[in-house]
């Protein structure tokens, strides 16, 4: 494994931060679908 640049680093730790915001929010978007709709289709 190559040792990452720390521009590399900064993107990663940037997109890991987008990417937790992103499934908080989605978490949060189906568990509102299902109360609203009682949707089966998220499981």
């Amino acid at each position: 494994m190559q040792k990452s640049r720390p521009a590399d680093r900064a993107a990663l730790l940037r997109f890991k931060k987008l990417a937790n915001r992103l499934q908080k929010a989605s978490k949060k978007y189906i568990i509102k679908v299902i109360e609203n709709k009682g949707d089966d289709r998220y499981g």
